[in-house]
């Protein structure tokens, strides 16, 4: 009866716990014994610990042996918490108890069999000590993991979101375990460190309907060329093409001009440099300036048997016309800046690049190719059938200077003798235009004399002198001038920070072909390393136990991995509670590892947890079975009693 009793406790306590996330069954067993002693030892040959014991219970050679179903796999159910987690599969959460202070102990070992905990009672919820957030369980106890690196990267397992992720960097590290657990966590308001472009994969069609540059060109000079007899000659230029940044022009003019002589040019042909804008560079050792042709004409007859004229080849030119696209790119102060391109399309099926950003937000400092091209531009070949031949890889190198906000220059207050002349003082300053900061030297020159002059200008009695006026121009200038320092003290710092990117374009995915439009770029992707800082904003588990953080950056990246512990004889570890489990010897060899090394279809379900494993119909069934069982071990007593009682009596 007291087996009987024992078992209907043990039924009593799964039917309490059919809800009980995590709980494991606990069954009572029947064993026949041939000996009726009543000792209590502290184990038994059937149970490991004192918990699960149950001695004392021999009598009549029956004896109730207690087990838990630790292995069954219980059903994973949805819930509404993300941090909630279900092991589908074999293994168990890995918990510590904390200190007295209630924090995080300061050393722990999985090894401990006093100290560390397993269960698979998932419903974990977050804690704050400081300023992280701990995952715990709903008794207290730490859960326990690995902690990601700076880069998302944990020793021995291959993790999802690594960052930053150069082209150098991978996202796996060697192999073994993951190192020591510890209790993980998260901190609010963390950030990822952005990182500077150094690689770009640009996977996209330029139209081969766009306009096209063609070579050779020509243009007329009507009013640069005077022949011998002072009659004007048409100057005829060729542009041919040598590559994308040089053309050759050769000068020529009439045979049979309708009047005065015919002339001979020598000094033709002309080879002519463009920079990466159109703008000429090149011949630059003209009095003239830089883009003009210095000729020697011999002429056949007049007076003047030779003339040189100087030809401006800046107003004679071909027009060339880009196909744009603007790329973000990322300092190395993380901040994100336009990088444009030009594509030129010429006659030949050549397309030349070129790097397009204004002066102002910077310079260019390299432009080659894997091919050996340089200069201001880079030429690209395709295939009849559209494809890219060459250049594989396009190095650019660009040295930003941010734009900065510029200081606004203190306030002057206008001397008390010039208050009768202050409307007047007003306008006169601001009929000044002011130069953009940072002004350069010259430029602050020209405004401190146009603002002396324009106040200087402005009629005044006694007792104001011009020497006040003089005064109040200066103190406005020097209020302009120390503003400006300040700007470009600024915009020094930031072109610092900034400093010079150096990113190879990957361009062996560029086709040719017809597009959506002649004057369009069609992009299919632009993938970069590169992207700015980030605070997060987000988290969540995955089913390889990653705890994967989102950053406002759009980057992703692991924070920390739950890794599971399993046992050989798992069933045999010892029940703290119906959830909780401590390591015993009789469970075996424990190892520790990530979900996925256990096997197919093993995986940490998040926003679930795994429900008891308690069936209540068999439960029932069981306890109608040991209630018959408990009433026919009554009837024995009490018929056992009748008998006893009926020979006692006859004595």
């Amino acid at each position: 009866m007291q087996t009987m009793d024992h078992a209907m406790g043990s039924i009593s306590q799964n039917i309490a716990n059919v809800n009980t996330t995590g709980y494991k069954r606990k069954s009572t067993e029947f064993k026949t014994v041939m000996s009726e002693s009543h000792s209590s030892p502290g184990t038994s040959q059937n149970s490991p610990t004192t918990a699960t014991a149950t001695t004392g219970l021999d009598i009549f050679g029956v004896r109730a042996v207690d087990r838990y179903l630790i292995t069954k796999q219980g059903v994973i159910t949805p819930t509404n918490s993300w941090s909630d987690l279900g092991i589908n599969g074999r293994g168990f959460f890995v918990v510590t108890a904390p200190d007295t202070t209630g924090n995080p102990q300061s050393t722990v070992s999985e090894t401990d069999s006093q100290g560390t905990l397993y269960t698979r009672e998932g419903n974990f919820q977050q804690r704050a000590i400081g300023t992280k957030s701990y995952f715990t369980t709903a008794s207290g106890q730490f859960l326990m993991g690995w902690m990601a690196d700076a880069q998302g990267k944990i020793p021995g397992q291959v993790t999802t979101a690594s960052s930053p992720v150069t082209s150098s960097s991978s996202t796996s590290s060697s192999s073994g375990g993951g190192g020591s657990l510890v209790p993980i966590y998260t901190e609010p308001g963390q950030l990822i460190t952005g990182v500077a472009t150094t690689a770009m994969q640009a996977i996209m069609n330029l139209p081969a309907d766009a306009s096209s540059t063609a070579s050779p060109q020509s243009f007329t000079d009507s009013s640069s060329v005077t022949d011998g007899t002072g009659a004007a000659q048409d100057l005829t230029m060729t542009w041919t093409r040598v590559d994308g940044d040089n053309w050759s022009v050769d000068f020529s003019l009439p045979t049979n001009p309708a009047s005065g002589s015919v002339g001979t040019i020598t000094g033709s042909p002309v080879t002519v440099t463009m920079d990466r804008f159109g703008n000429l560079t090149a011949p630059a050792t003209s009095a003239s300036g830089t883009g003009f042709a210095d000729l020697a004409i011999a002429w056949s007859a007049g007076a003047t048997t030779t003339t040189t004229p100087s030809i401006d080849l800046n107003s004679n030119k071909p027009t060339i016309t880009d196909v744009p696209i603007t790329l973000t790119v990322y300092d190395n102060a993380y901040n994100p800046q336009n990088l444009t391109l030009g594509f030129e399309h010429t006659t030949s099926g050549t397309w030349y690049m070129r790097v397009k950003n204004e002066s102002a937000t910077g310079s260019m400092t390299t432009l080659t190719a894997d091919d050996g091209s340089t200069g201001q531009s880079i030429p690209i070949t395709f295939s009849g059938t559209g494809q890219i031949l060459s250049p594989k890889t396009i190095t650019l190198g660009y040295a930003w200077t941010p734009s900065v906000t510029a200081t606004e220059p203190a306030a002057v207050t206008i001397p008390t003798v010039l208050q009768p002349y202050a409307t007047a003082l007003e306008t006169a300053v601001q009929g000044v235009t002011k130069p953009s900061m940072p002004a350069t030297a010259a430029q602050l020159a020209t405004y401190q004399t146009a603002l002396d002059t324009a106040i200087g200008a402005v009629a005044i009695a006694a007792p104001a002198t011009a020497a006040d006026l003089t005064t109040y121009s200066t103190a406005l200038y020097d209020a302009f001038d120390t503003a400006n320092t300040a700007t470009q003290t600024a915009r020094t710092a930031a072109a610092t920070a900034a400093g010079t990117n150096t990113v190879a374009l990957d361009v062996s995915k560029l086709t040719q072909y017809v597009g959506s439009k002649p004057t369009a770029i069609d992009i299919r992707t632009i993938e970069q390393d590169g992207y700015e800082s980030g605070v997060l904003d987000g988290m969540e588990f995955i089913k390889t136990g990653e705890l994967i953080g989102h950053f406002s950056n759009g980057r992703t990246r692991t924070l920390a991995m739950v890794p599971v512990a399993t046992f050989t004889a798992a069933d045999q570890l010892d029940p703290i509670s119906g959830t909780m489990f401590r390591r015993t010897q009789q469970a075996g060899d424990m190892s520790i590892g990530a979900i996925g090394e256990q096997g197919s279809g093993a995986q940490i379900s998040s926003s679930a947890v795994e429900t008891s494993n308690v069936d209540l119909a068999d439960e029932f069934s069981r306890m109608i079975i040991t209630q018959k069982a408990y009433s026919m071990n009554a009837t024995v007593f009490k018929t056992a009693d009748e008998m006893t009682t009926s020979a006692r009596d006859l004595i």
